[in-house]
């Protein structure tokens, strides 16, 4: 099993992962390496890195008297 650190690799190369999911923890399943971004992990040796998904949606709701500037 590929291991980083203290941790146990959950994932394999090319996984698409949700935020949140759990990528790494202890054998007994503690001190979990959760992923804070949606998108594609790249698992080497060393690392896991989460490549974001192409473009991430923003949803907010304005009530209809506020004015909002956006730059």
């Amino acid at each position: 099993k590929l291991s980083i650190g203290n941790r146990i690799v959950k994932i394999s190369h090319g996984t698409d992962v949700a935020i949140g999911d759990v990528l790494a923890s202890a054998e007994n399943g503690d001190d979990p390496l959760i992923s804070p971004v949606a998108g594609k992990a790249e698992v080497t040796k060393k690392n896991i890195v989460v490549v974001p998904a192409g473009k991430s949606e923003v949803r907010y709701e304005i009530p209809g008297y506020k004015q909002i500037i956006v730059k």
